[in-house]
């Protein structure tokens, strides 16, 4: 077992440079498959995405939008509002990372691709696992801004799943709003989806 984590590790630093990001996918990866039982989220699936999601954030744009090319050529799953995400290649990077690990480890399973996918913006018709990879790396334990501690005691110590959802989208947009940021329809949509569930 610890072999197989060792290896696992490995092939995130392989990618990942920096240490302050290399500490956060290992915190992510652990932190999630930690508390996956109370969402009844499966224990390995919250443990890859959350070690993985990042495994193309340091790659220059250039590399990330090839890399996201050959993932679209896949036909897996569509990625929406394309265009919007080409202009600031970063978005792209959880795609960028799904299709750098299928070459590296070959099938994996479609609710994690997705997942991990999906990570940076969130979007419509998210599986739980997706959901929960979209908080976790926002409320990761090692983030140092006060919300992200809010989106943790309501995630784990409160156990509101629903909650915890809504308002990380609540805190992505109107920082974005703030900075006078374009703000892709994905998490707009996003977040009109987590409202009406919490409404209802």
């Amino acid at each position: 077992m610890e072999s197989e984590i060792e290896n696992d590790i490995q092939l995130v630093k392989k990618y990942i440079k920096n240490k302050d990001r290399l500490l956060h996918c290992i915190s992510t990866g652990e932190n999630m498959a930690r508390y996956s039982s109370l969402f009844s989220i499966d224990y390995n699936a919250a443990y890859f995405c959350g070690l993985y999601h990042d495994l193309a954030k340091e790659l220059p744009p250039d590399e990330m939008l090839k890399l996201t090319d050959s993932f679209i050529s896949r036909e897996i799953l569509p990625i929406a509002y394309l265009d919007f995400k080409r202009e600031t290649p970063a978005l792209l990077h959880g795609v960028a990372s799904a299709e750098l690990l299928i070459r590296e480890l070959g099938n994996i399973p479609k609710d994690r691709i997705a997942a991990i996918c999906t990570h940076t913006l969130g979007g419509q018709r998210l599986s739980r696992l997706a959901k929960y990879m979209f908080m976790f790396d926002f409320c990761e334990p090692r983030r140092s801004y006060k919300e992200a501690h809010k989106v943790f005691n309501i995630l784990v110590k409160e156990k509101n799943f629903d909650k915890a959802y809504l308002v990380v989208y609540n805190y992505q947009i109107t920082e974005l709003l703030n900075r006078k940021k374009k703000i892709c329809l994905e998490s707009i949509e996003g977040y009109n989806e987590a409202i009406a569930y919490i409404s209802d």
